[in-house]
């Protein structure tokens, strides 16, 4: 289990082990981890921004035990795995920008013609939930703010434990493969051409800044939902 997966090649490997076949520590990360029991579990998910198959992993969790904070969007388009949970708040581009200048939201970002954000309202409001464990849904770039939000504890995330997970494919083919397959195409289609170079020149990088890696193998999204469980119980103690 010391080998890193293809999806690894090019980052540095003295900060990662290779714990389980679904599971990779970032090594100096997960040392400093630690919990106050004064404050609010949250669990942020986060991975490319396309064919990492994070909303896959957040549906397997317990439902009892985890439950999603909606962030926001100004996509129209529900997707079918949408319809009966839909996990955004959705507004028009007029409407969101209105409430960026308000001040309303933590971070927010443009990606793809679209914006998404996550308010604090929300935020707020998850803090307040009994015997659940709220998730958050972000993109690389927003889970590392939201990081460093709380080791300086920066409110609202002084009250809270914060854990990082980067759901990952094993390798490149399998995301080509899970975005040709959601969005039609091919790795000629200027879309999926965009998605990748972003994912190899940006989000990537990331993972050094989170505690944990979880690999998402092609048919095997239950047990990486598991590993996720797995880590929530090992350092919340519940």
């Amino acid at each position: 289990m010391n080998k890193l997966p293809e999806i690894f090649t090019g980052l540095p490997e003295g900060h990662f082990a290779m714990k389980s076949r679904y599971l990779v520590e970032v090594v100096e990360n997960v040392a400093e981890l630690s919990f106050r029991k004064d404050k609010k579990p949250l669990l942020v998910i986060t991975g490319p921004s396309a064919g990492a198959g994070k909303d896959e992993i957040i549906r397997g969790l317990n439902s009892k035990t985890f439950r999603r904070i909606k962030t926001v969007t100004t996509r129209s388009v529900v997707r079918t795995d949408e319809v009966d949970r839909d996990p955004y708040v959705r507004l028009t581009s007029e409407k969101f920008k209105e409430q960026v200048a308000e001040g309303a939201f933590i971070e927010w970002v443009e990606f793809v013609g679209n914006y998404y954000g996550t308010r604090k309202l929300e935020v707020e409001e998850a803090m307040l939930w009994e015997n659940e464990i709220p998730i958050l849904r972000l993109d690389a770039r927003g889970a590392w703010k939201f990081s460093v939000m709380c080791r300086e504890e920066t409110p609202p995330f002084d009250r809270v434990n914060m854990i990082t997970v980067m759901v990952l494919p094993p390798d490149r083919h399998t995301l080509w493969a899970r975005l040709m397959a959601r969005d039609g195409g091919d790795l000629n289609t200027p879309d999926i051409k965009e998605r990748m170079r972003i994912v190899d020149e940006y989000e990537l990088g990331f993972v050094r800044e989170m505690h944990f890696a979880v690999l998402n193998y092609e048919n095997e999204q239950l047990k990486a939902s598991k590993t996720v469980e797995e880590i929530v119980r090992r350092y919340y103690k519940i």
